[in-house]
């Protein structure tokens, strides 16, 4: 949904894992002409920091998903924080839904993906500086609170658009996915 609604002067980048499933969606990032730095929280993870970080404090628009695989959904991870503590940028977090639409429930953010002619909403949370001197508790309290307005803003567009409430921090082990596979 990102080349459809994001409409930014500044140039856009976004993490994409070095995983099967982050090549494909690079390749598609890259035809909205959006640039990706490769890594993940398990692959070339302090490389990827080192990238965010420079792109950040260079004036670009760096995209996150911050809740990865080994999840669990939904739950901000504490990572972004650091980020816009470190750089002085704000974080704003972009969520929708959209009316007919498959829920892959399987996949470990339960992905959403809106059928041709959908309507949908998108929604953007309040954006959120961290200041330089914040200690790890006032982080804590505004990784928890962003995350709360993200969820919100998440349900709000999904009941908009008749989707199923995915549950908060679920997120299903791969011998589980694999047991759901088999029946």
């Amino acid at each position: 949904m990102l080349p459809y609604f994001w409409h930014h002067p500044l140039p856009t980048m976004a993490l994409a894992s070095p995983h099967q499933d982050g090549r494909i969606i690079a390749r598609l990032l890259n035809c909205y002409n959006i640039k990706t730095i490769d890594g993940s929280t398990d692959r070339n993870a302090l490389k990827s920091a080192l990238a965010i970080t420079k792109e950040l404090k260079n004036g670009k628009v760096v995209s996150l998903i911050s809740d990865g695989p080994r999840g669990p959904r939904m739950k901000l991870n504490k990572s972004v924080i650091y980020f816009a503590k470190k750089t002085g940028k704000p974080i704003i977090g972009i969520t929708y839904s959209s009316t007919n639409a498959k829920v892959l429930q399987n996949s470990w953010d339960a992905t959403l993906l809106p059928k041709p002619f959908a309507k949908g909403y998108v929604y953007t949370t309040s954006p959120l500086f961290v200041p330089s001197n914040a200690t790890e508790e006032e982080m804590e309290t505004m990784r928890q609170s962003f995350e709360d307005e993200l969820n919100t803003l998440t349900f709000k567009a999904d009941e908009l658009c008749n989707v199923e409430k995915i549950l908060v921090g679920v997120t299903k082990s791969k011998k589980q996915r694999h047991k759901n596979k088999e029946k």
